[in-house]
């Protein structure tokens, strides 16, 4: 709580003091008097505005705040509600006459102030204003702010009421097309003319993480004391995966993010069961597993994993990330799948683990490059490297619309 005179009582408070100088240098009662009484008054107004902060003792405030949508997605506005609810009634008739403002990072606001509208409702106050997040990632919102003064204008309290809540937001997406004559779901069906394989068109392995729990095979499982799993690719759709770098210019991450993302989405829409793999260049590459296809739990799974990444320090370090989560699905990989990644410019070595992945899978790449010549040669060179060992390859300059990417990625146009 802090609570401060204001202008006017500041003012008063001086004048008080000067009056009650002079009125003891002339000698004058009445003088002394007017000083007082300024100076009781504001004093008074000081302790009984301080004795009735509405958050003080039992008289308690509580802040719950929600959101529509309850995950909020870069560049798209969202509605927030807070409510504040007093633990009594003479709590809730202390808030009469007090003035509310919420608190929130410059990513949730775009650096302007919140537009707040404010309605008294039995027990407490009402806020409701729109936010419109600028990034992706974890931002906070509040606390809550409230001021109040007293009847006579001369002192103003302020506290900060409740906590900040944390709210995820995603990164900017577009729906993408997944026209599946030129992505292929189930391999070789054109040929092979059906679906439903035969028993003997089905072999088995053990299970790995990620592994969708509908292909295990309990008869065989129960038989060799181990989790062992399908893996007829003459039926449904093939898995697949999505691999993005994570780069150390911040506008790059983004951008590379919600296309990435945006892939992953356009697949599950299409059926696959989608492994989405942000190459961390600092441990592990952390994958997320979505095996049910379409709808918003699913939707919200690959968005989610996106949340917390943050830059590589370097163009270097986010190669590296790339070569261990190219070594880690080569060694999961256990049937032909659809493979896409989102790279840099980095020059690839010729023992990179991602070039033979190229020849395991149907693989698309987008090197994506800064838009100078320079860095265009050097996605031009990786994006050739890549070609020879069997990828489709597209270059894309960071702020390209994912749409026009995703169209040349599938049409095998480099740019």
């Amino acid at each position: 709580m802090r609570l401060r005179p204001t202008v006017r009582g500041t003012v008063l408070a001086l004048a008080g003091l000067a009056l009650l100088w002079v009125g003891a240098l002339l000698g004058s009662d009445d003088v002394v008097q007017l000083g007082t009484v300024a100076v009781l008054l504001v004093a008074a107004s000081v302790v009984v505005t301080g004795l009735r902060d509405p958050g003080r003792g039992r008289h308690r405030l509580r802040v719950t705040r929600s959101t529509s949508p309850p995950t909020l997605t870069a560049g798209r506005p969202a509605q927030v509600r807070t409510a504040l609810r007093a633990a009594t009634a003479d709590g809730a008739r202390r808030l009469a006459g007090a003035r509310l403002q919420e608190a929130a990072d410059d990513e949730l606001t775009g650096g302007l102030p919140l537009r707040v509208r404010a309605v008294r409702v039995p027990g407490g106050a009402g806020l409701s204003y729109t936010v419109r997040p600028t990034r992706r990632g974890v931002w906070a919102l509040g606390p809550l702010t409230l001021t109040r003064g007293d009847v006579f204008g001369v002192v103003r309290v302020r506290r900060e009421v409740g906590t900040e809540t944390l709210l995820r937001v995603w990164p900017a997406t577009v729906a993408l097309p997944a026209p599946r004559e030129v992505l292929p779901g189930a391999p070789e069906q054109t040929v092979l003319g059906a679906l439903t394989p035969a028993p003997d068109d089905v072999s088995l392995r053990e299970y790995r993480e990620g592994d969708d729990l509908r292909r295990v095979h309990w008869r065989s499982s129960a038989r060799l004391g181990e989790l062992v799993v399908r893996t007829d690719e003459r039926a449904g759709t093939r898995p697949a995966t999505v691999l993005v770098d994570t780069p150390a210019d911040p506008d790059a991450l983004e951008w590379t993010l919600g296309l990435g993302a945006s892939m992953a989405l356009a697949l599950l829409d299409a059926g696959h069961a989608v492994r989405f793999v942000p190459a961390d260049p600092d441990g592990d590459p952390a994958e997320t597993f979505v095996h049910v296809t379409g709808g918003a739990d699913a939707r919200a799974a690959v968005l989610d994993s996106t949340v917390e990444l943050v830059p590589a320090a370097s163009g270097a370090a986010a190669a590296a990330g790339v070569r261990r989560a190219a070594r880690a699905l080569g060694h999961a990989s256990g049937e032909r799948e659809v493979l896409l990644a989102v790279v840099g410019t980095e020059p690839v070595p010729a023992d990179d683990p991602l070039l033979p992945l190229g020849a395991g899978a149907d693989a698309y790449a987008v090197v994506r490059h800064e838009g100078s010549d320079t860095t265009r040669e050097r996605a031009h060179d990786v994006a050739e490297l890549l070609g020879r060992h069997g990828w489709h390859v597209a270059l894309a300059a960071v702020g390209e619309h994912p749409a026009r990417v995703w169209e040349r990625l599938l049409v095998g146009v480099p740019a």
